[in-house]
């Protein structure tokens, strides 16, 4: 059975509850397991859960296919719909395209709408933190202002994080922000079906 929104939907709020439930999967707690069986689409191992199963749990308990997609349902129905005309958004994308992080800040700051949507892949399928992974003041503004460090491209073939293809010194950086390494040769390894790297 699907679950409604709250009386006033805040993503804050929703991301809280995904980290919570996270905690509670890797704990054992047996109605986070089962909401995990019932709701996740893969059979996934409780112990290698991370924070993206979690919240793609609750993105399909409230009947939505995937987490960008319920963060787009939540700003609607917490009445940030009517505010995401094109031109906040192409604002958006423009300032991060120039790198140009105090645009950045004044548009987020303007439109708190952007937020619940700040890591949709809106650049080549990638989202701003991904574009913009070389730049600091820029990766600095949209961390300020709720971005996933972990999000990755959107590409078929091979997904792109915030350390791929980046200096040393900013890999080192980005790390101690909180973003999780060994990744992409993971992911690489597990298409490759080598099992000795996996």
């Amino acid at each position: 059975m699907s679950k409604r929104f709250l009386a006033r939907p805040d993503l804050e709020q929703y991301k809280k509850q995904a980290k919570e439930l996270l905690a509670a999967i890797r704990r054992g707690d047996s109605e986070a397991l089962e909401r995990l069986r019932q709701f996740h689409p893969r059979n996934i191992d409780p112990a290698a859960a991370v924070l993206a199963d979690a919240q793609l749990v609750l993105a399909r308990e409230h009947d939505c296919e995937s987490w960008p997609k319920f963060k787009q349902r939540v700003a609607a129905a917490a009445g940030g719909a009517h505010a995401s005309s094109d031109q906040p958004q192409e604002h958006f994308v423009k300032s991060v395209r120039a790198l140009d992080s105090a645009a950045v800040r004044e548009t987020l700051r303007a439109h708190p709408e952007l937020k619940a949507l700040i890591d949709e892949p809106w650049f080549d399928s990638q989202p701003a933190i991904v574009y913009a992974r070389q730049h600091r003041m820029v990766v600095d503004t949209l961390l300020e202002h709720g971005a996933d460090i972990n999000a990755r491209s959107q590409f078929w073939g091979r997904t792109i994080g915030v350390l791929d293809d980046n200096s040393a010194k900013m890999r080192q950086y980005l790390l101690s922000r909180g973003a999780v390494g060994e990744v992409t040769p993971f992911v690489e390894a597990v298409r490759a079906g080598d099992v000795k790297t996996v």
